[in-house]
Formats: structure tokens, C-alpha cells, sequence
């Protein structure tokens, strides 16, 4: 018995298939579960902006509220305040030098070329 010249199409395309596409715009309401992944790299934009890499290589960009003067030149001193949670969102902060920046906007963005 032969298969339908269709069905074998079918068959051949399905295997084909490719894993979604990183989000090419901003998705909202992200989150960073601490629970299950953590933070690889951070890097700040500015003072007012961090982009987030995860171990998992998804990428976030968190805004802040208002100004944080001495996030440009932290270094290693960042740290990222989930208010008792385990999840990293837009309700959380970073805090720097001990003052803390809470976020205004907290999403998932894509991969930031060469990083």
C-alpha cells in the first residue's frame, strides 16, 4: 500500500518544523523565576535601564522608576530585590550601592547581539 502523495508531503514537512522564534517585540508582564533559573549577566544601559540574560539565554530589559545614578558603574554590586517573591518582575527593583531602584517596565526582548 502506497501513501497518498499528500500525506507524505505532510509527513516530510512536519519533521521541518523549527522552535519558535525569539520574541521580536517587547512581551510584557515577563518574569524571571529565581526559583528554577537564575540571572547570568546583567549589563546597564544607562542610569535609568538594565538588560537582564538568564542561564537559559532569554533576555530582559527592566526600566526604572526614576533615575539610579550609580547603576552605569555598579560592577559586581547589583542586586535584585524580588520583594519575598521567588519571581524577578515588574514589581521588583535593583539595588545599588544600598539604595534601591524599583522598575517601571520589566519584559523579555530579543537576543542582544554579542552578548
Amino acid at each position: 500500500m502506497r501513501p497518498a502523495p499528500v500525506s507524505l508531503a505532510l509527513l516530510l514537512l512536519a519533521g521541518c518544523a523549527q522552535p519558535a522564534p525569539p520574541p521580536t517585540q517587547p512581551v510584557a508582564d515577563a518574569r524571571i523565576s529565581f526559583f528554577t533559573l537564575s540571572v547570568d549577566d546583567w549589563k546597564a544601559e544607562d542610569s535609568s535601564a538594565v538588560l537582564i540574560r538568564t542561564k537559559d539565554r532569554h533576555y530582559y530589559r527592566a526600566t526604572m522608576l526614576g533615575p539610579c545614578p550609580d547603576l552605569p558603574w555598579a560592577g559586581l554590586a547589583l542586586g535584585f530585590d524580588t520583594r519575598g517573591g521567588q519571581d524577578l518582575d515588574r514589581f521588583g527593583a535593583v539595588i545599588v550601592k544600598g539604595r534601591r531602584c524599583p522598575f517601571k517596565d520589566f519584559y523579555e526582548i530579543p537576543p542582544v547581539a554579542g552578548w
